[in-house]
């Protein structure tokens, strides 16, 4: 016997993502938050399910990772996987192709997801929190955040010694 939906489940069914993390400095985190957007220079903004990088963090000063609803940001924009390869990479590669095992021992097991456009505006309504790991930074850097976090009372700020998952949660606008 099929099951015909209704109206309520038809309007309730979308695409389960789940958590998404965006790594990013406190300057980029600044930026993201102060003009409530993300924008990249490519025609994707990158996103990864894999909650733990902490080495984005002391090779790139990454300490700051941005928590987004997945679900919701799937309902209004479009979502590859994607497998970092820095030969592929304008922004921080080095141009050498490395196989997909050595990727894995250099950057973890990471699995990516591509938002397919360069702009995702209204930033906030998609965060769930934002963590800063306790890393030796430099003094303008943890002044950036203070202000940052200052400036965003709405936005859920911890100071974590690593990088844990987060339990998604339905996040209202």
């Amino acid at each position: 016997m099929r099951h015909i939906l209704s109206i309520n489940e038809f309007l309730n069914e979308s695409k389960q993502v789940g958590v998404l993390y965006h790594f990013t400095t406190p300057r980029g985190l600044r930026g993201i938050l102060e003009y409530d957007e993300m924008r990249s220079a490519n025609n994707f903004i990158s996103f990864t399910r894999n909650f733990n990088l902490e080495q984005w963090a002391t090779t790139h000063g990454a300490y700051c990772r941005i928590s987004m609803d997945g679900d919701k940001l799937s309902s209004r924009y479009r979502l590859s996987p994607y497998l970092y390869d820095p030969a592929d990479d304008e922004v921080s590669g080095s141009g050498e192709h490395l196989d997909v095992e050595t990727r894995r021992k250099k950057y973890g097991d990471e699995r990516e997801e591509k938002v397919l456009t360069p702009i995702i505006d209204k930033i906030h309504k998609y965060i769930i929190q934002v963590d800063i790991i306790k890393y030796p930074m430099k003094s303008n850097e943890k002044t950036t955040i203070q202000k940052v976090e200052d400036a965003h009372p709405d936005v859920n700020f911890n100071y974590v010694e690593h990088f844990r998952p987060v339990k998604h949660v339905l996040v209202t606008a």
